[in-house]
């Protein structure tokens, strides 16, 4: 029997860290590790290079100075939502859609081109999906 291959596991659950900080919004690496079923070493290990990279980002919850809350503030992850663009394209026969969104899947732009793709050259769709895709926000 085939062990699995080391690289592809850490890219692996690096994928499932991101994507349950994407997932569930603030969150702390103790949430993580549970709702990933990883290690609380290989999710810190995983978090740091996320942070490293700009994926993510840090956010402290709670008041020092509520008579409530004792002890440490909470440290939760979050994803660095302006770190990359994320664009999409549909084109139907009637029209070509684009979507542009933040790395958090908020929509930031969005484009309809009402024309009849079905009749035109593969040249010109790809013209009209370049030009419908914005450069910057």
């Amino acid at each position: 029997m085939k062990t699995a291959d080391s690289e592809l596991m850490r890219v692996i659950n690096r994928f499932y860290v991101l994507d349950t900080i994407r997932r569930h919004g603030a969150i702390a690496r103790v949430e993580i590790g549970a709702r990933t079923d990883l290690s609380a070493t290989m999710v810190s290990v995983i978090t740091v290079t996320l942070l490293n990279d700009g994926l993510i980002s840090v956010r402290h919850e709670g008041d020092i100075h509520s008579q409530k809350l004792r002890g440490r503030l909470s440290v939760m992850l979050v994803l660095n939502s302006a770190v990359a663009w994320v664009v999409g394209a549909k084109i139907a026969s009637n029209c070509i859609v684009f979507v542009a969104t933040n790395f958090q899947s908020d929509v930031l732009a969005n484009l309809t081109l009402p024309v009849r793709v079905d009749h035109l050259l593969t040249e010109v769709i790809a013209d009209l999906v370049e030009d419908g895709v914005p450069m910057r926000p």
